[in-house]
């Protein structure tokens, strides 16, 4: 937190490491929760906020404990503090969980950055089976307005792949934008 001060850096992602031999899950969670109230007092005193990130275990993490972003959720909601919210990546929810649209629409109140990349194979956005259409627009329509950060292996020239995925991207989430606000029209 020091450092991230003195660097100017807002935000510190965090993990909760691997499943701990000889410990239940509930046991792990609380001491996760515990550790994040610390964790968090001493974030805000720095003016710094700590993003906790689910990772899968299935390909890439083997023995890591968090793989959900709703387990995620339950330790930031417990956590309870604005200083200790959610990094959701969404290639490794996609990965261990499937059904990323119905994760991202709970979770995305409780989310600072979203990590872009496309499964199988962590590639560029639109390479793999994920459906990023419904993805960004849930995103949109959720009202996220904080970072999302791609994150992935270019299978081709960098730059375009980025320029591409960022105006796919931007379409979609101003396409989820209109969905919310006919949607409040229509409430009205």
């Amino acid at each position: 937190v020091a450092w991230a001060k003195r660097l100017h850096v807002p935000q510190v992602i965090v993990l909760s490491g691997n499943e701990q031999a000889g410990m239940t899950r509930e046991a792990q969670h609380a001491s996760m929760v515990e550790g994040g109230k610390r964790a968090a007092e001493i974030a805000a005193a720095g003016d710094v906020t700590l993003i906790l990130e689910n990772l899968n275990s299935r390909v890439d993490h083997k023995g890591y404990f968090l793989t959900s972003a709703k387990e995620t959720l339950a330790v930031v909601r417990e956590v309870d503090s604005p200083r200790f919210r959610m990094l959701f990546d969404i290639y490794h929810e996609h990965v261990q969980n499937g059904n990323v649209i119905a994760a991202v629409e709970e979770c995305a109140p409780f989310v600072n950055v979203f990590h872009v990349a496309d499964a199988p194979g962590r590639h560029d956005v639109g390479t793999g089976e994920m459906k990023w259409d419904d993805i960004f627009r849930a995103i949109g329509k959720a009202e996220y307005n904080g970072y999302i950060a791609f994150e992935y292996l270019a299978k081709g020239d960098a730059v375009e792949s980025l320029t591409a995925a960022v105006t796919r991207m931007r379409k979609d989430l101003n396409e989820g934008a209109k969905k919310r606000e006919n949607s409040a029209e229509t409430a009205s």
